[in-house]
């Protein structure tokens, strides 16, 4: 499950899943779960579970990530040059705000999620609570579920 207390901006990452928390999610190394189960890896990681290196080279500040979520041709996104989890921008100076709710209406972030844009900026900046960044950052392991 998800708990979110965001005053004191503490997340829990997602472990399960499905309407039952019956699905455990298999990704390693700090990766975390999309909802339809696949793997988002942190930086250095990718491959199915995030067991494998991340290959490319990427000029900082940009860090090598890896996605297996779906495009919307059902190509993976997979190896990409991106900020760190939770920053954005050409400097990766900006930082995902979870204390405010999103600046876009529902629609337009819902329109982002599903066209898969949600790593865009305007998708980390605008929508980062419809998008799932939030659950991201400030991250503790729930041991239990």
């Amino acid at each position: 499950g998800i708990n979110a207390e965001y005053g004191k901006q503490w997340y829990q990452r997602r472990v399960r899943g499905g309407m039952e928390c019956q699905n455990v999610c298999n990704c390693k190394n700090g990766g975390y779960c999309h909802l339809d189960g696949t793997c988002e890896c942190v930086a250095g990681f990718a491959g199915p579970t995030c067991e494998e290196p991340c290959a490319k080279t990427c000029k900082y500040p940009k860090v090598c990530r890896y996605s297996n979520q779906l495009t919307e041709t059902g190509s993976k996104f997979e190896e990409m040059c991106a900020c760190p989890q939770g920053f954005y921008g050409d400097d990766c100076s900006g930082r995902v705000d979870c204390v405010s709710s999103d600046i876009r209406t529902f629609i337009e972030c819902h329109r982002f999620k599903t066209r898969k844009r949600c790593y865009s900026d305007e998708g980390m900046f605008g929508c980062p609570h419809h998008c799932g960044h939030c659950y991201d950052l400030h991250v503790v392991y729930d041991v239990d579920s």
